[in-house]
C-alpha cells in the first residue's frame, strides 16, 4: 500500500498546477491585447450614454417613450431581488471615421427574460429586435451561453437600445462593449479558461475515484461531491452547462441554483469532517455538523419547490452556520492537525476571497470587471490546487499514521511487539556474532490502580517507571534502542498497558539474574510516590536469543513466557528455558483445540439468571460459555478467553457466543417466553474490529430480534486496541438500540472518566467487593460510592456474586438496579434454564429438551 500511496499522492497537485499553467500560459501569449481588452467596457473610439429606469410590470414597444430614464454610469446600477422589470437604454456614437461592427455582451446567463428594443427613426418607436434569457425558447446555444446583441454603425452613427432584464435570479445585468475582433478574443479566453476548468474538475474527481478504491477513504467520495457540484454551479453562473448537459438539465440547474448552492455548502461540510477526522467522539463538533447537514439537506429539498428570491434570505443565514462550523472545524486543535492540514486550512482564504467578491459584484457593491466577473472561479482553481496539496499532505499523513499504529501501541506510544521484532531481525541481520536477550517486566496490580488514575497520571506512571528501569538495567547491561524516534524513552516496547520489553547485548544468564534479582528486591516501583500515593508490584521475566535454534519471534514469546512462569512457582523473576516449557505446551495445545470447538460447536452457552430489585415483566440474564475439553477437562473460562485474545481467536469466541444467543432467544419466543433479556459479554478486541457494529446487528436482524433486548457488557482486558474503530463501533451500537454496560467495574480500565466519555448506562460491580461484602468496612463504603456515583450519572447498576439474602437485601436498599449471584441462580445450561423459567418444563423434560434441541439443529 505504501508503494501505491507514493504513486498517487502528487497526483492530484500535478492536475491542478498544470490548469493554471496553461490559464497564465494563455494570458501570456497576448497578454498586452487581452490587458487592454479587460480593463475596460467599451472601445476608446465609441462614446455611451447609459441610462436606467426600473418597473413593476412589462412595457410596450410604445410605452417605451414616455419611460423616464435616470442617467448612470455603465454597470453601476443597484440590482433589486424580486418581481420587477430593470430597463437599460444604451445609446452608441461611433466618433471614428470608419464603419465599426459592435457586439453587445449582456454578462448574466442567469437571467431569465432579455428582450433588447432598437430605436426606429422613422416610425419614431422601439422595436423588439431580439429575445435571449434561460426561459426563452428557441435560443441558439451560443447565445444561452454567452447572451449579446450585435449592431453597426457607420462614422459619427448613433443607435439607442433599450434592454430589458426580469429574473427570479440576480437580477445583476453586467453589460460590456466589444469590437466584433474584441469579442472573439473575449470568448477565446472564456472558453480557455471554462475548458481547463472543466477538465481539471473532471480528471480531479476521476483521480479521487480511483484513489478512493484503492484506500476506502469517504473522504475522497465527499470531495468528488464537492468538485462536482462546483462543477455544476459555475456551470450555471457562467453558461457553460450549456455545453456540458442537455438544454433541459442545464434550465432546470439554472431554476434552482439556490438548492444547488446549499447541496454545494452540504458538500463542503461533508468534505471538511471526513478530511478533518472528526467522528462521533467529537461530541460537540458532531452534533453542530448534524444539525447543520441536516438543515441545509432540508433546505435543499423545500427550496426546490419556492422561488429563489424568497429561498436567498434563508441560505444566507445558513452559509454563515457553515462558515462559523467550518471555523470551529478548522481552529479544532489546530497545532496538532496543522503539519498535515495547512493547505486545507489555506484553502478556505482564496475561497472566502472569491465568495465575498462575488457576492459584492451581484449586489452592486463592487465595480464590473473581467476579474470581479470570474473571481470565484479562479479562486475555486487555486482552492482545489491547495486542496489537492492538502490531500496529498493527509495521504501521507495517514501512510505514516498507519506504519506507527502498526509499530506502537496506542495509548502511551511506546513501540510495540511489531517494532521489537523488527529490530530484532535488525540486529540479527546487521550484528550477527552479537549476543541478545530480551528482559520484560509486568506490573502485577495495574489493572487495581489504572481505575483511580487520571490519564496524565497513569501515563506519568508508567513513563516514570520504563525510565526508572531503564537506568537500573543500564548500570550493568548495554540496553539497546528499540524506538529511536522517541523522545520519551526509546528503549521500551510495551505489549499492553502492564508489560513491558527492553532489549540487552548480552547472552550471560548470570549477569542477567544479578541486574533482575537487583530490581526485584525493590517493594515498591512507583517512582512519583509523592504525587500518586500507590504502590506498584513488578515481576520479571528474560529470554536468551540462540541464534541458531531460536526463532526471532519465540524470543518475544518466550520472555513473557517466563513471566508466566514466575507467576506459576510464585517468584519475582525467571529467566526462561527450553525444559520450563510445559505450560506455553499447554496454551498451544489448548489455542488448536479451541478454534476446532468453536468450528466444531463444542463449547456450550450457559445461563446465569440475574433478578431487578423494582418489579417488571422482564426476565434477565447473563450468557456464560463453559468449555469441557476431552483432555483437560472443565477449561476456566478466564484462561481460555485468554487464549483466545492472545491467539486471535476471540473475535470467532465473541461471533460463536452472538449466534448462539440469537438462536437461544429464538428458541424462547418460540415457547411464548418473550420477557427475556440477554446480557453477552464483548472484548476490546471486538470493539477493535472494523464492521463489527454491523456483525452483530445483521445476526440479530436475521433472528428478527430487537436491539433492546440485549446488553453488551464490556470488559476492558488490554489497551492494545484501535482507538478510533472501538469508538466508532461503541457509538454505533448505542445509536443501534444496544445497552452498553462495563463489565468488573472496579477492577479494570473501567475508570470514570472512561465510562463518562463512552455511551454507557450500565456498571456492574465486581464480585470481588461483594463476596465479602458484609465483613468489609472498605468494600461497604466502595459499592455505595459507587451506586451514589452511577445515579448521579444516570447510569444503572448491577451486582455480581450475591450468595446470601442479607447481602441481596443490602444492595436492594441501596438502590443496586439488577442482582446476579448464587443466592438467585447458578449458571445453567439452556434445556435447564428453561425448566427454571417456568414450571411447564418441570414435569416434561424431554418435551423442552427435545424442542430446544429441534429448534437449535433448525437454526443451524
Amino acid at each position: 500500500m505504501s508503494k501505491f500511496y507514493r504513486q498517487i499522492k502528487k497526483v492530484p497537485v500535478v492536475l491542478a498546477i498544470t490548469g493554471i499553467v496553461i490559464i497564465l500560459s494563455g494570458f501570456a501569449v497576448k497578454w498586452s491585447s487581452y490587458n487592454d481588452l479587460l480593463s475596460r467596457e467599451k472601445p476608446e473610439f465609441i462614446n455611451l450614454n447609459y441610462e436606467f429606469a426600473r418597473t413593476t410590470e412589462n412595457l410596450s414597444s410604445q410605452e417605451l417613450l414616455n419611460l423616464k430614464f435616470k442617467q448612470l454610469t455603465l454597470n453601476t446600477a443597484k440590482p433589486k431581488y424580486g418581481n420587477h422589470v430593470d430597463w437599460h437604454k444604451i445609446t452608441l456614437t461611433n466618433t471614428d471615421s470608419n464603419a465599426t461592427s459592435l457586439t453587445i455582451k449582456f454578462d448574466n446567463p442567469m437571467i431569465d427574460q432579455l428582450k433588447v428594443y432598437a430605436y426606429r427613426a422613422n416610425i419614431n418607436s422601439y422595436q423588439l429586435v431580439k429575445s435571449l434569457g434561460d426561459q426563452v425558447d428557441n435560443v441558439n446555444i451560443e447565445d444561452r451561453v454567452s447572451p449579446k446583441y450585435s449592431i453597426s454603425l457607420r462614422s459619427l452613427e448613433s443607435q439607442s437600445i433599450v434592454v430589458a432584464s426580469a429574473t427570479h435570479g440576480s437580477p445583476k445585468l453586467p453589460i460590456i462593449i466589444l469590437t466584433e475582433n474584441e469579442h472573439q478574443k473575449y470568448r477565446q479566453l472564456e472558453l480557455l479558461i471554462w475548458g481547463t476548468f472543466i477538465g481539471v474538475s473532471l480528471l480531479m474527481a476521476a483521480y479521487n475515484l480511483v484513489l478512493y478504491q484503492g484506500v476506502r477513504d469517504l473522504t475522497y467520495l465527499a470531495y468528488i461531491g464537492y468538485v462536482m457540484t462546483i462543477l455544476v454551479n459555475l456551470g450555471v453562473v457562467h453558461g457553460y452547462g450549456f455545453y456540458l448537459f442537455l438544454e433541459p438539465v442545464q434550465r432546470y440547474f439554472h431554476d434552482n441554483i439556490i438548492p444547488l448552492n446549499a447541496l454545494l455548502a452540504l458538500m463542503t461540510i461533508l468534505f471538511a469532517i471526513n478530511f478533518l477526522r472528526f467522528n462521533r467522539s467529537h461530541l460537540l463538533i458532531h452534533r453542530q455538523y448534524t444539525i447543520l447537514s441536516y438543515s441545509l439537506l432540508g433546505f435543499f429539498v423545500i427550496a426546490l419547490f419556492l422561488p429563489e428570491y424568497l429561498t436567498v434570505p434563508v441560505f444566507g443565514l445558513l452559509q454563515l452556520a457553515l462558515y462559523i462550523v467550518a471555523y470551529k472545524m478548522v481552529t479544532y486543535n489546530i497545532k496538532e492537525r496543522f503539519s498535515w492540514s495547512k493547505y486545507y486550512v489555506i484553502s478556505w482564504l482564496p475561497l472566502f476571497v472569491g465568495a465575498g467578491v462575488g457576492f459584492l459584484l451581484y449586489t452592486g457593491y463592487m465595480a464590473y470587471n473581467f476579474w470581479t466577473r470570474y473571481a470565484f472561479l479562479f479562486s475555486a482553481i487555486f482552492e482545489m490546487t491547495l486542496i489537492s496539496m492538502a490531500l496529498a499532505e493527509r495521504l501521507g499523513n495517514t501512510e505514516s499514521q498507519r506504519l506507527y499504529q502498526a509499530t506502537h501501541e496506542s495509548k502511551f506510544g511506546f513501540a510495540n511487539d511489531g517494532l521489537l521484532h523488527k529490530t530484532i531481525k535488525n540486529l540479527q541481520t546487521d550484528r550477527r556474532k552479537s549476543p541478545l536477550s530480551l528482559i520484560t517486566v509486568e506490573i502485577t496490580n495495574y489493572n487495581t490502580i489504572a481505575p483511580y488514575l487520571t490519564e496524565q497520571q497513569l501515563s506519568t506512571m508508567i513513563f516514570g517507571l520504563a525510565n526508572y528501569i531503564v537506568n537500573q538495567l543500564n548500570k550493568t547491561l548495554p540496553v539497546i534502542e528499540i524506538d529511536p524516534g522517541n523522545l520519551n524513552n526509546n528503549s521500551i516496547a510495551l505489549s499492553r498497558g502492564d508489560l513491558l520489553s527492553i532489549l540487552i547485548t548480552t547472552e550471560n544468564r548470570d549477569l542477567i539474574g544479578d541486574a533482575l534479582e537487583r530490581l526485584s528486591d525493590l517493594e515498591n516501583f512507583n517512582p512519583v510516590q509523592g504525587s500518586i500515593p500507590y504502590r506498584i508490584h513488578c515481576i520479571f521475566g528474560a529470554a536468551i536469543l540462540n541464534p541458531d535454534e531460536t526463532n526471532l519471534l519465540d524470543l518475544i514469546n518466550q520472555a513473557k513466557q517466563a513471566i508466566t512462569q514466575a507467576k506459576e512457582k510464585d517468584v519475582s523473576f525467571f529467566i526462561y528455558s527450553p525444559e520450563s516449557n510445559l505450560i506455553s505446551e499447554r496454551r498451544v495445545k489448548l489455542a488448536l483445540d479451541l478454534a476446532n470447538a468453536i468450528r466444531n460447536d463444542e463449547l456450550e452457552l450457559y445461563h446465569q439468571p440475574q433478578l431487578f430489585s423494582q418489579s417488571t415483566h422482564i426476565t434477565p440474564s447473563e450468557l456464560l460459555i463453559r468449555w469441557n475439553h476431552p483432555l483437560y477437562g472443565f477449561i476456566s473460562p478466564d484462561e481460555f478467553v485468554t487464549v483466545a485474545e492472545e491467539t486471535g481467536l476471540i473475535n470467532h469466541l465473541t461471533s460463536w457466543v452472538i449466534n448462539r444467543a440469537a438462536k437461544h432467544a429464538k428458541a424462547l419466543i418460540t415457547f411464548g417466553m418473550y420477557d427475556f433479556h440477554f446480557a453477552i459479554n464483548i472484548s476490546a478486541h471486538d470493539l477493535s474490529k472494523e464492521g463489527f457494529c454491523q456483525d452483530i446487528n445483521d445476526i440479530f436482524r436475521q433472528h428478527n430480534l430487537l436491539a433492546n433486548q440485549f446488553t453488551l457488557e464490556l470488559t476492558e482486558t488490554t489497551h492494545s486496541i484501535d482507538i478510533e474503530t472501538f469508538n466508532k463501533n461503541l457509538f454505533d451500537l448505542n445509536e443501534l438500540g444496544f445497552n452498553l454496560a462495563i463489565d468488573d467495574f472496579g477492577t479494570g480500565y473501567s475508570s470514570l472518566t472512561y465510562v463518562s466519555e463512552h455511551p454507557f448506562k450500565e456498571i456492574k460491580i465486581d464480585k470481588q467487593f461483594i463476596h465479602d461484602f458484609l465483613d468489609s468496612d472498605k468494600h461497604q463504603a466502595i459499592v455505595k460510592a459507587t451506586i451514589t456515583m452511577a445515579k448521579n450519572l444516570d447510569l444503572n447498576v448491577t451486582a455480581e456474586g450475591i450468595e446470601d439474602t442479607a447481602t441481596l437485601s443490602i444492595l436492594r436498599d441501596l438502590g443496586c438496579d439488577k442482582l446476579q449471584g448464587y443466592i438467585i441462580a447458578k449458571p445453567m445450561p439452556f434445556k435447564d434454564y428453561l425448566k427454571w423459567r417456568s414450571p411447564n418444563f418441570t414435569n416434561d423434560a424431554k418435551v423442552g429438551e427435545n424442542l430446544t434441541l429441534n429448534f437449535e439443529a433448525n437454526a443451524k
